[in-house]
């Protein structure tokens, strides 16, 4: 009888610019982008250093914040984003707008009841094509992408009504859309799986996490179950975890385009 083990992390790549580029002109960046990743040193460790963390899903976990990466904003209490100004940065759209859909439930990310409302939160729901699901990855041109939503043109990012950022930290919707700002920041890091087979490797799925560039941490759907997060989940940021445990389907995400399934 073939027996079949849970998949386990096996690599932590960046997905690149051209791959991105490439699905926003038409292509996909599902399990296919595994072969764009190249490698990435702290990508790695960061990956390694979650896998030997615990797995409890406690809320409240602060983040030390002296591994908080340099530049804006390394004061321990989040700071509010900068006004906007008056003269925006001309932010070119994508050709092609994307979802960032859960590799488990098939359910997109999306703004709150489609509000428009600066603040408003963010959860998983049915992949509609809705506008409040639509979303534009705005280079920063440092490996770093900003995610803007098409029906209110915000940005997503940290909640910094918290105090202080954290496990469990919620993800809002902000008009401030300009570079420099980490908390609105995220980096695509591809997560390559397999699975033993008769005591075997072979290869597995592959997903992407999304990383935030002030905390590190990664976006998650608020799911305590673990495995399959529901519709209504909410997004949140928690630290990055091991594809084995059963909270790595929180973590688990495709950019696709709206009507594109992953790829098998």
């Amino acid at each position: 009888m073939n027996t079949i083990t849970r998949p386990r992390l096996t690599r932590a790549g960046t997905i690149t610019s051209v791959a991105l580029t490439a699905l926003l002109a038409g292509g996909a960046l599902g399990p296919a982008a595994a072969q764009a990743a190249v490698p990435d040193a702290a990508g790695t460790a960061a990956a390694a250093a979650s896998a030997a963390s615990s797995q409890t899903r406690t809320s409240g976990t602060a983040v030390d914040m002296t591994t908080a990466p340099a530049g804006l904003l390394r004061a321990a209490a989040p700071a509010p984003p900068p006004p906007v100004p008056r003269t925006i940065q001309r932010l070119r759209l994508a050709t092609v707008p994307v979802q960032v859909v859960n590799t488990y439930s098939n359910l997109a990310a999306d703004v709150m009841g489609g509000s428009t409302a600066v603040g408003t939160g963010t959860w998983l729901w049915p992949r509609t094509g809705s506008a409040a699901q639509l979303l534009d990855f705005l280079p920063t041109g440092d490996g770093y992408y900003r995610i803007r939503v098409r029906h209110s043109g915000q940005c997503l990012m940290l909640d910094w009504r918290t105090g202080a950022y954290k496990d469990g930290t919620k993800i809002v919707q902000h008009p401030y859309c300009n570079t420099g700002y980490f908390p609105s920041q995220w980096r695509l890091q591809n997560v390559r799986t397999s699975y033993t087979v008769n005591g075997a490797t072979v290869a597995g799925p592959s997903y992407t996490r999304l990383v935030n560039r002030r905390t590190g941490l990664c976006l998650d759907a608020d799911n305590p179950r673990g495995y399959t997060p529901p519709v209504r989940a909410a997004l949140q940021q928690w630290r990055c975890l091991p594809t084995t445990g059963p909270f790595g389907g929180n973590q688990s995400w495709d950019i696709l385009r709206h009507g594109q399934n992953r790829a098998s």
